[in-house]
């Protein structure tokens, strides 16, 4: 089973015959939707191994060490959802070449004050930039996430992270958040979705979209390019400044890919609007845990 790919409705989730986007009824409970297979998604045993051998000598047995698992961090969970409407792509695109290249440009895409995307090591992941999703999993990506000069000077630049692909199709991949030996502990736990996928009209949204996206224009099957997110805060320190620095800097670094996606489309033949975006906090324990969001899935 893979991620979904477009915005999960109720009724058992179900978009299209063949779409994995099935929620069950405890899930359509939680009020979160497709944001439950973020918050339960797990590195393949294949990129488990990768990590154990790249960055602990195979000696290392708590995948907690591995990446970042989203129930040990600290707080709040952070559910974001950065939608661009594509009603006319450029012309000769499709949503998987718009994907792909948004992958391997995604500086272009972001605002450089806010962050850079790196190849963790350039001689072992250069696969990022190749076509195949199945040669991109496992490629290990630093961000530079620029912290502000006054932050530095108390807790030492605490938001450069690494994160590794652990899942990829034509269509979206899955960054999650991971410890290295450069890096450290990235200041978030959890995992981000990045992908295309296309809207139906008739179906009936969650309230959590419907309430903050405007989709009057939705008469048709829109296509649309996104970001998504699931993630709390890593530890204790990046928890105390999560209000003033983590998640306003994450919300200000996804909506400069929002717009410079929607940019680039206007920009080059096609037609694209943003139709809002949602980017809020919830109780781990009342708002997830207990209302059936967070499946307790093998670390």
């Amino acid at each position: 089973m893979t991620a979904p790919s477009v915005i999960c409705q109720r009724a058992a989730g179900r978009i299209a015959i063949g779409n994995p986007c099935q929620l069950s009824p405890q899930e359509e409970g939680s009020g979160i939707g497709d944001w439950t297979y973020l918050i339960n998604h797990r590195p393949p045993d294949y990129v488990k191994s990768l990590l154990n051998y790249r960055f602990h000598g195979g000696v290392e047995t708590d995948p907690g060490k591995l990446y970042h698992c989203i129930e040990d961090g600290y707080g709040d969970v952070n559910l974001d959802f950065y939608p661009v409407f594509l009603h006319e792509l450029p012309p000769a695109y499709t949503l998987e070449k718009i994907v792909e290249h948004v992958r391997w440009n995604i500086n272009d895409f972001v605002d450089p004050t806010q962050g850079n995307f790196e190849p963790y090591d350039v001689t072992v992941d250069s696969q990022w930039v190749l076509s195949d999703p199945n040669s991109v999993l496992g490629t290990v990506i630093h961000i530079d996430m620029l912290t502000p000069k006054w932050l530095c000077t108390v807790y030492n630049n605490p938001d450069d992270g690494s994160v590794v692909v652990t899942e990829a199709t034509r269509r979206h991949w899955i960054f999650s958040t991971l410890w290295t030996p450069d890096d450290y502990a990235h200041p978030v736990s959890g995992n981000r979705q990045f992908g295309a996928a296309i809207l139906p009209a008739e179906y009936p949204l969650p309230d959590i979209y419907s309430s903050n996206l405007d989709l009057r224009e939705n008469q048709g099957n829109v296509p649309y390019f996104f970001t998504r997110g699931a993630d709390r805060c890593t530890g204790a320190a990046d928890w105390t400044v999560s209000g003033v620095v983590v998640f306003p800097s994450a919300d200000r670094l996804w909506r400069s890919l929002q717009d410079r996606v929607c940019a680039w489309v206007n920009r080059n033949g096609g037609h694209a609007r943003i139709p809002g975006r949602i980017s809020v906090r919830k109780d781990w324990a009342t708002d997830i845990v207990y209302r059936g969001g967070w499946h307790r899935p093998p670390r």
